[in-house]
């Protein structure tokens, strides 16, 4: 017969499994970091880093706002925070082998959904913690806001998080494809469209923010309560924990390895084939074969977008002198990586099947190059011109720049690359 102490067994309470699995996530966690760089390397981007962004932060309280501040409201804020969170993740700790014998055991499963959900609450409160520091400056000095109301918002804004970590998760162990899209709406973006739109109300509030805030601490712990109670999700839970858990592993791997394509009877963009130009030389047939070719792929065109979205947030913030440089050399290296891409494509199967000449090949992708850098070169140079110059002025030269550094770029860049390719 067993003895009630547990006495010889290797984890005699739930607290101790728990805390031996929490250590060894965070020793897989770090394992997964170190396979991507030596710590020397990181110590080498973590202590510039580190420095520049506490020059950068200092800057934030000391000197003058950027100039983009002046036109942001307080309600990008509350966005900011919310999408800061979105990442939040439930850590139960249960794992496959659990089905064998703590399945069985309430008591050790409700001990570990117990202790996993209070990390995951400590986690997301340290992670709000860590936004808020980062908009404290804009909402003290652009805002005006008191430092009484900045740490109730912060308050309810942990709260708040906790709340849609845990909604989020009943949504995910409860239903699966497009079901869970649909409980999406009531128990994720409804709550959180009612977050942000509380937070511009409530801002100047304290006492208010502060009464909310307890009342979803209230029912964060009754969700917690829930959670423990709830029955016929094991298996669920088992699959929603190994997501999470491999989760960083894929982020490493995806950027080693590509994921496979789906074989469709018809692409879901150019679905009919047809031609991009009206002309039929090889060269310009080419090029659209190409450029059909790049945005037929979602894992280029999210490089695209990311590009693009980092590009906007580095000319926004970036002083008046400095943006043309940053600008024309952002242009390069974006249209180097579509000459990357349109190399590699007039090598793939299908193409080298048919006899192009040198001549075709340069040509199409010298085309595709620039129809690809176009939509870049319009955003981009909106961005730039509107910033800095009227906004007549900037409406008046934006078509223009934006075609001049499409050709200029492509041109500059093709007489770099001519023997590489």
């Amino acid at each position: 017969m067993a003895d009630s102490s547990n006495t010889g067994y290797a984890y005699p309470t739930p607290g101790r499994l728990f805390w031996t699995r929490l250590r060894t996530h965070w020793k897989e966690t770090i394992a997964v970091i170190r396979s991507v760089a030596d710590w020397t390397v990181l110590l080498y981007m973590l202590i510039p880093g580190a420095l520049l962004g506490g020059r950068l932060y200092y800057g934030l309280w000391k000197e003058p706002l950027p100039q983009w501040s002046s036109h942001m409201i307080f309600g990008v804020i509350p966005v900011f925070l919310l999408l800061w969170l979105s990442a939040g993740k439930m850590f139960l700790m249960v794992r496959e082998a659990d089905v064998l014998f703590i399945h069985q055991r309430v008591r050790w499963l409700r001990g570990l959904m117990l202790r996993g959900g209070i990390y995951s609450m400590i986690a997301t409160a340290l992670k709000a913690g860590a936004g808020f520091l980062l908009v404290l400056p804009f909402m003290v000095r652009r805002y005006g806001i008191s430092l009484d109301a900045a740490w109730c918002w912060l308050l309810f804004t942990v709260m708040a998080g906790g709340l849609m970590v845990w909604l989020k998760h009943f949504a995910r162990i409860r239903a699966h494809g497009w079901r869970r899209w649909l409980l999406y709406l009531p128990m994720v973006v409804l709550p959180a469209a009612a977050y942000v739109i509380l937070s511009v109300w409530w801002i100047d509030s304290p006492s208010r923010l502060a009464a909310a805030s307890a009342l979803l601490a209230v029912i964060n712990v009754l969700l917690l309560l829930v959670r423990m109670r709830t029955r016929g999700t094991f298996m669920n839970d088992i699959q929603e924990e190994l997501v999470q858990r491999t989760k960083l592993t894929g982020l490493v791997l995806s950027s080693a390895m590509d994921k496979p394509r789906k074989i469709r009877s018809r692409p879901w963009i150019f679905r009919r084939s047809q031609r991009l130009l009206r002309s039929t030389t090889p060269v310009h047939r080419l090029a659209g074969a190409c450029v059909k070719a790049y945005v037929r792929q979602t894992k280029q065109l999210t490089g695209y977008a990311q590009v693009m979205s980092l590009s906007a947030a580095i000319l926004l913030t970036l002083p008046p002198g400095v943006k043309i440089l940053v600008y024309a050399a952002l242009h390069l290296l974006l249209a180097y990586w579509l000459y990357l891409n349109a190399a590699a494509f007039m090598k793939e199967g299908f193409v080298t099947m048919l006899p192009w000449a040198d001549e075709v090949k340069l040509g199409a992708m010298k085309k595709a190059v620039r129809m690809l850098l176009a939509p870049y070169a319009l955003v981009t140079s909106g961005l730039l011109l509107f910033s800095m110059l009227p906004v007549w002025i900037a409406a008046v030269m934006l078509i223009p720049l934006a075609l001049a550094a499409v050709w200029i770029t492509v041109t500059l860049l093709q007489l770099l690359m001519l023997r590489k390719i």
